[in-house]
Formats: structure tokens, C-alpha cells, sequence
């Protein structure tokens, strides 16, 4: 199995009503390739993780490259794995409001309770941006 967890930044503004419905396509298409992630929002920029097949992530990959919603794809993370850090969700997601560090940073945690610590630690120190 492969995970990735890569960094953008969006062309757009979302509002929790278009970050719920990015979630939930990104979530049907998961759910119909075996993936599993999660994505955080910042207001400005995105982190996700997706974790699944080589073959299943390369085509999300290029997916989420072509999506013109967001543009400066960095990929922070390319690893093989043998166990998923997020089993339980096609893509569970999240907008995090950086004035509530402390919060936000311990509900990112609670999210990825399965996850590595460098997982946790990127993700928990990405919600304090």
C-alpha cells in the first residue's frame, strides 16, 4: 500500500458548505477505490493524507492535480505502508480556524488517534498555520 500526504493552496474561497461537499465527492470516489484520508483546511491552504493501493493513489493523484480548485502541490510525504493510518474513513475533513491553536490542534489529534506520531505532528503543527 502507498500514503501520501501533500500541502496546496486554494484558488478560491470555500465556505463550510463547499469544504462539506468537496469532502463528500472526495469521499464517494474513495469509498469506490478503496482509499482512506483525511484533509484539513486553513482558510488558505490544504493538507490531505491518502492512504491506499500504488495504482488506487496514483490515480487519485492525478485527480487532485487536475482540480483547479487549488493549485502548488507539494507532497510532504511518499511512503509504503502496511497498515492505513485512517482505516475508518473514505475521507473524513475539517476546516481549522487558527486562532484556536490549542483546540484545533488537539481535535486534528483526536481525528488521527490511529496515525503515526510524525502523521499526528504534521497535521496537528499544520492546523496552527
Amino acid at each position: 500500500m502507498k500514503s501520501i500526504i501533500y500541502i496546496s493552496t486554494k484558488t478560491k474561497n470555500f465556505s463550510e458548505e463547499e469544504l462539506g461537499q468537496l469532502v463528500e465527492s472526495a469521499s464517494q470516489f474513495n469509498a469506490a477505490n478503496n482509499i482512506t484520508g483525511c484533509l484539513i483546511y486553513n482558510g488558505m491552504n490544504f493538507i490531505q493524507l491518502i492512504e491506499g493501493e500504488a495504482e488506487d493513489i496514483h490515480r487519485c493523484m492525478e485527480r487532485i492535480s487536475a482540480d483547479d480548485r487549488h493549485t502548488g502541490i507539494v507532497v510532504v510525504r511518499d511512503l509504503d505502508i502496511e497498515k492505513r493510518e485512517c482505516p475508518d474513513w473514505n475521507m473524513i475533513g475539517r476546516k481549522v480556524a487558527p486562532k484556536q491553536v490549542e483546540q484545533e490542534q488537539a481535535d486534528v489529534s483526536q481525528l488521527l488517534a490511529l496515525a503515526e506520531a510524525n502523521t499526528k505532528t504534521l497535521f496537528t503543527s499544520f492546523s496552527s498555520l
